[in-house]
């Protein structure tokens, strides 16, 4: 909560020129300190005094008109240390999401096909596509080859170092 206001360049003003001289010198030289302290800040307690003090003296100037352009000191809220306990949970959350959210990702990338027998583009090519899902492709070629079963061959073809040109894909199902 908020104990003092940070003086404004009104209250500075009042208090070095002639429109304060009416209080007492005492609370005069309170506010000169408080105002020469670091960041200005001027407490509540003596914002009351001052208050009381411009009425008592029947002065005309306000307190809300000296302190305009001054703002609130709201000190910094304590934070409480984490309980390491929680801290420990809290990771383990988040390295099963992490784990969770690979596998989701990498859910239709592994290589690994259902159905893969019974499905091919060509009838008769069941030898080629039991042949492709278990071939050492990279996850990325393992895509391309369900679509295109030449590339498969030829990326075999050239692990093996037997890039023949005469060859077609085809050819080697026969």
């Amino acid at each position: 909560m908020a104990s003092a206001v940070r003086a404004g360049p009104r209250l500075r003003r009042a208090a070095r020129g002639r429109e304060l001289r009416a209080l007492p010198r005492a609370l005069r030289d309170e506010l000169g300190a408080a105002l020469a302290s670091e960041g200005a800040l001027v407490p509540f307690s003596l914002l009351r005094s001052l208050h009381a003090a411009l009425r008592d003296a029947g002065s005309p100037l306000r307190l809300h008109e000296l302190l305009e352009g001054s703002e609130l000191h709201l000190p910094e809220p304590p934070v409480p240390p984490r309980n390491p306990e929680l801290e420990a949970r809290l990771e383990r959350i988040k390295a099963r999401l992490a784990n969770r959210e690979y596998r989701r990702m990498t859910r239709d990338v592994t290589g690994r096909d259902v159905g893969f027998q019974t499905v091919s583009p060509c009838p008769g090519q069941h030898r080629l596509w039991g042949a492709l899902r278990h071939s050492a492709l990279p996850r990325g070629m393992n895509t391309m080859a369900r679509a295109d079963p030449s590339v498969s061959l030829l990326k075999r073809d050239v692990q093996q170092g037997a890039h023949r040109q005469e060859s077609t894909p085809w050819e080697a199902l026969g």
